[in-house]
């Protein structure tokens, strides 16, 4: 079986690791090794891959930058000027779609004119809260999601113009990420103050269920990631540093058990059933068999890391 290769951002320590990290995960050896460092001279939260491409968003001392790679090489193929730093984003039918934590903005980066053909500037009225936009995803209906952080609103978009259809508002929990079934039909959204799962039909974003995670001071929810087959659904909690384990039976989440992981696990990925930690505080990735009482079977030494390849 070939070995899998394992992308993630870092922010490194006095410039190791900063940029991009590519590690080798070979899954009979359970090895995970580091392979290559794409270094970068500035912040990296995002990147995306795409025929052989990568896409990055990089705030650089002197300005934000779009910025493609050829993935073999790893050599700089174009830059574009930006002026927002994004921290999300899909690369789809020639466009990049993008959120930035920063500015609270949603944008589309069209690759064919080379330039940003949308924005949308996210506004709540009575709110003075600073706006945080932390998600964005064209799903497989056709639907562009996008989730509001600081304003706690789940946006619908029309098109890739972003022109909003529906505005879902919450209360003060901190909407945070959504990791969405392989049917189509169902979504998993964590959120930071409330330290929730909970669980969205995809038709109308309704509320089906709500799963109650932590209730401590300090302790916020992270990663959210499901594996592909649907099978395992699992969510992280910095401060108490543990991983919550939901499997689906049929339709049904059933929480099945929660373990402890290194220090500040901030973002989730699944390979199969084995899942992946970026466990920050710990400078470590730690790989972990689902199917195995949630086994660790191996880690890797990289420094701050943040998050996987999206």
């Amino acid at each position: 079986m070939k070995p899998a290769e394992i992308m993630l951002c870092a922010y490194g320590n006095h410039q190791v690791d900063k940029g991009i990290v590519i590690l080798s995960y070979d899954k009979e050896k359970k090895s995970l090794i580091k392979e290559r460092v794409l270094s970068l001279a500035g912040k990296c939260n995002l990147v995306s891959e795409s025929e052989g491409v990568l896409y990055l968003s990089v705030k650089y001392p002197d300005g934000n930058k779009i910025e493609l790679y050829d993935a073999s090489s790893l050599k700089k193929l174009k830059s574009y000027p930006s002026e927002y730093f994004y921290s999300y984003g899909q690369v789809i039918e020639n466009k990049f779609l993008l959120a930035s934590y920063e500015s609270g903005v949603d944008s589309v980066f069209d690759f064919e004119s080379e330039c940003f053909v949308s924005h949308c500037v996210h506004q709540r009225e009575g709110m003075s809260t600073q706006s945080k936009s932390h998600y964005i995803q064209k799903l497989k209906d056709g639907q562009i999601i996008g989730i509001e952080n600081g304003l706690q609103q789940m946006i619908v978009y029309k098109n890739m113009n972003l022109e909003i259809e529906r505005i879902i508002e919450y209360p003060p929990v901190n909407i945070r990420l959504l990791a969405v079934h392989p049917d189509g039909k169902t979504a998993y959204m964590n959120t930071e103050f409330s330290n929730e799962l909970i669980v969205l039909n995809t038709s109308d974003w309704s509320i089906q269920n709500r799963y109650k995670l932590a209730d401590h001071e300090g302790w916020y929810s992270g990663g959210n990631a499901i594996s592909s087959d649907g099978k395992y659904v699992c969510v992280s909690i910095r401060g108490e540093d543990v991983i919550h384990v939901f499997v689906n039976n049929g339709g049904c989440l059933h929480h099945q058990m929660k373990f402890c992981c290194g220090k500040t696990p901030r973002d989730l990925m699944f390979v199969g059933h084995d899942l992946f930690v970026t466990c920050t505080n710990d400078n470590k990735v730690e790989v972990y068999d689902m199917n195995n009482k949630c086994f660790k079977v191996c880690e890797a030494e990289v420094n701050q890391p943040i998050t996987f390849k999206m």
